[in-house]
């Protein structure tokens, strides 16, 4: 359903927007309606509550998080080359800073105790793996689909044990609760004198010392902060069809946490290049380019002396564990046949978002966009220029600052989208639909707007200089915004 509302205060929006608070005009709108129905909504919802806060009551959700006070951590980061085949998914550390903001916002505090965070953030994960896991069963997902993968297990079925098989039960929901608790989340290490666990590893958490009760106090880093205010498809919007990450997170961690670990970063590139050419079998592909490191993977893991069978199992969980988290990060798609075997194959839809540069793919020719959904993809200030995006999708993308001299757009889907301060010069949008869209101070300079359908599209202050423009274009104030 669309509804047309006139917008009294566009002007005060639009600079929000210019000044990076905002992905468009849009998202503005999109984040005030989610944030009144929030209000609305009783407690029965995944999303925390945000108490008000006297000193920021005008402040939205991100601006609070990143008015936290970033405290020095006392204990130094143990910088690793590798991630840990424990932290086999990296949904977990988003969902834990997450909490972590919300409780900071709440108590209006800048550290919390690390006991406090244990037991909130694993009962709030909890919560979310009942509802996650009741979506996969619901929809017959195989274990290449699950996006609850990391999360700590379901305890259920307790009412219909006894004895011995109870208590089983309760000591494996336990021990995986403590393990959640230590290897996600974090604890002090009194051998190594560090403190471990993966979202203080990735350098998302700072920690003190609190002498009078000598117990750990967590903060958030200014990269933690940085993670926790970008939206998430699970957690912010309860949609669980879209992954466990928005683009904008998997672009974060690929480019802020994932070059920490240069061992981890190197496999990673070379797994990469590999499928960028064919797609990769585990066992033919993939554990050959691991046995490239091999060396390198048992140092870290101390396991030079260990004999041969656990030295594989440790390059098994390392493959097994890498591979999970590029299929999380939607960079691999992971397919399995009817017998059983596992083959990756690169998804180029997001690497062409993380990849800044696009001569490599001009020279093969995989400028080539047509008929893909690039839905939430985020090509601001890329040079396009000559793309094609024919009968393609795009909802929610941005292309703000982009260079898309000669792109042709005909017959695509274009809803939701950012074109602000982009170079569509000679542009070509033959038939397109364009709706709910962002032209803002765009230049449109002998473009083909004969559009097949237009409707609610920000052209204010457009060049249109030699522009070819659709008989919508007659009547502005029926299907733009405002047209100068």
């Amino acid at each position: 359903m669309i509804i047309k509302v006139n917008i009294e205060k566009i002007e005060e929006i639009q600079d929000l927007v210019n000044e990076g608070k905002y992905e468009d005009i849009h998202n503005f709108i999109k984040i005030a309606i989610r944030n009144q129905l929030e209000e609305e909504q009783n407690s029965d919802t995944l999303k925390l509550e945000i108490k008000d806060i006297s000193k920021s009551e005008t402040l939205n959700w991100g601006e609070r998080i990143l008015e936290l006070e970033s405290l020095t951590s006392e204990i130094e980061v143990k910088h690793e080359n590798l991630i840990l085949s424990f932290y086999n998914r990296l949904f977990p550390i988003k969902l834990i800073v997450y909490y972590l903001a919300k409780q900071l916002i709440n108590s209006n505090k800048s550290q919390i105790p690390l006991e406090e965070l244990h037991e909130g953030c694993f009962e709030f994960a909890h919560k979310l793996a009942i509802k996650l896991r009741k979506y996969e069963k619901d929809n017959v997902l195989g274990r290449n689909k699950k996006i609850s993968t990391g999360l700590p297990s379901v305890i259920d079925g307790l009412d219909k044990m006894r004895g011995k098989a109870r208590k089983e039960k309760l000591d494996k929901w336990e021990s995986g609760k403590n393990r959640f608790m230590k290897q996600q989340i974090g604890n002090y290490n009194s051998g190594t004198h560090y403190f471990e666990g993966a979202c203080f590893t990735f350098g998302l958490l700072n920690i003190s010392y609190d002498t009078s009760s000598s117990s750990c106090l967590v903060s958030l880093s200014q990269l933690g902060k940085d993670f926790a205010i970008l939206s998430n498809p699970i957690i912010g919007e309860n949609d669980f069809k879209k992954g466990n990450f928005s683009f904008k997170e998997i672009k974060f961690i690929y480019d802020e946490i994932l070059p920490q670990f240069s061992l981890e970063n190197k496999i990673i590139q070379k797994i990469i290049q590999m499928l960028k050419n064919s797609e990769l079998s585990y066992s033919n592909d993939i554990d050959p380019i691991l046995e490239e490191f091999r060396s390198e993977i048992l140092e870290y893991y101390q396991a030079s002396k260990m004999d041969k069978e656990k030295q594989d199992k440790r390059m098994t969980n390392t493959r097994v564990a890498i591979m999970g988290r590029l299929h999380e990060l939607q960079i691999v798609y992971w397919n399995i046949d009817r017998l059983g075997k596992s083959t990756y194959t690169l998804n180029k839809k997001t690497v062409y978002g993380l990849d800044n540069n696009f001569s490599e793919y001009q020279k093969i020719s995989d400028m080539d966009f047509s008929g893909k959904d690039l839905s939430d993809m985020d090509f601001s200030g890329k040079d396009l220029s000559g793309a094609d995006f024919s009968n393609c999708v795009t909802s929610h993308t941005n292309f703000a600052k982009a260079s898309l001299i000669d792109a042709n757009f005909s017959n695509s889907q274009l809803q939701v989208t950012n074109f602000t301060n982009a170079n569509l010069t000679n542009a070509n949008f033959t038939n397109a639909h364009i709706a709910h869209s962002v032209f803002f101070n765009a230049n449109c300079t002998d473009a083909n707007l004969c559009v097949k359908r237009i409707g609610n599209v920000d052209f204010r202050q457009v060049n249109l200089k030699d522009a070819k423009l659709s008989k919508e274009f007659n009547e502005p104030e029926k299907y733009l915004i405002e047209l100068k």
